[in-house]
């Protein structure tokens, strides 16, 4: 995937929870353009992945086997396409149809209204249309023209709103704000330790690592439209760095960190942490604003600083 333009960081940022979209899936294939309403031929390394898996954001569509989904792990930008033939998002969908492959910025925030009535935001315009039989997106309408707003501030003093753990691995879950839900759990780190991950382009510095998935509800209209991304987080041996990648397509990013005392408790650690969570955030392509998972992040990682043998010794 190439480097996101200024305009396109922009809306990920600012189109909501259900509409600041991860960036993991990556784009895998290519920039080819896919057909609208023909089932994709080649999924490349997502051709057995879940729809849970291969989703930045997804809303099953009332009473069938199908998803609206949204992502860019097709090569073709961040768009919208219906998966079918899955009973559960943890399952592998038997096809995945474009509804649209030619947007600028890109497709959020998929929203089902009835059984084919859809919502979606579109180059910064939210938009209804009706999926048809041949799936194709009949009848477009904008309903707002300009979905767009200002960034905001950013602070690096964390606020953590549930009880930080002692230690890995973490299952949280907690509201938000603006009522939504958000959870956050991990692995052990027994099983990844000191040991680098596997990249694209070869591996990481040795680590100690978790996998985690966080994911996002909002109910809305016909049930819960979820957002999930599930990236491991890998703190380098000697404290120097935070890795972050995604498994299936080999995405990995280093973040250098500077930890002034790498034996303080992990609520201390937090507050060290606020910028790098930040940034980590929104590789995820959620917006940093969001201060509830950006604190979500930073304990992580925080537990990662404490574990040994980088922390206080077990």
């Amino acid at each position: 995937m190439t480097e996101q333009s200024p305009t396109r960081r922009k809306v990920l940022r600012s189109i909501g929870a259900a509409g600041a979209l991860s960036l993991l899936p990556r784009q895998a294939l290519g920039a080819s353009k896919t057909e609208v309403g023909t089932p994709l031929k080649n999924l490349g390394p997502y051709k057995e992945a879940t729809v849970e898996e291969m989703s930045a954001i997804y809303q099953r569509r009332p009473n069938t086997d199908q998803f609206a989904i949204s992502t860019g792990a097709f090569g073709n930008g961040i768009e919208f396409y219906l998966v079918s033939g899955a009973p559960s998002p943890q399952k592998s969908p038997k096809e995945v149809i474009p509804l649209t492959n030619s947007s600028e910025i890109g497709v959020f925030a998929p929203q089902w209204r009835g059984e084919s009535e859809i919502e979606y935001t579109q180059d910064y315009k939210r938009k209804v249309a009706n999926v048809s039989a041949d799936n194709n997106l009949e009848d477009p309408t904008i309903v707002d023209k300009d979905v767009s707003q200002s960034d905001g501030e950013f602070s690096t003093m964390l606020s953590v709103p549930f009880p930080i753990p002692s230690s890995l691995p973490i299952d949280l879950c907690t509201p938000m704000p603006n009522g939504n839900q958000i959870c956050i759990q991990t692995g052990k780190i027994i099983d990844n330790f000191g040991q680098p991950r596997d990249c694209r382009d070869g591996e990481s510095a040795p680590v100690v690592s978790v996998d985690v998935k966080i994911t996002e509800k909002e109910s809305f209209g016909a049930g819960d439209v979820v957002a999930s991304v599930s990236p491991w987080i890998g703190l380098e041996t000697d404290g120097s760095a935070v890795w972050v990648g995604e498994e299936i397509s080999g995405e990995c990013t280093r973040y250098p960190i500077k930890i002034q005392d790498f034996t303080a408790a992990p609520a201390d650690l937090v507050d060290q942490l606020g910028e790098v969570s930040g940034d980590i955030v929104e590789k995820l392509g959620y917006s940093r604003n969001n201060g509830v998972l950006v604190a979500a992040v930073a304990v992580v990682i925080a537990l990662l600083i404490a574990a040994p043998p980088t922390g206080v010794p077990a």
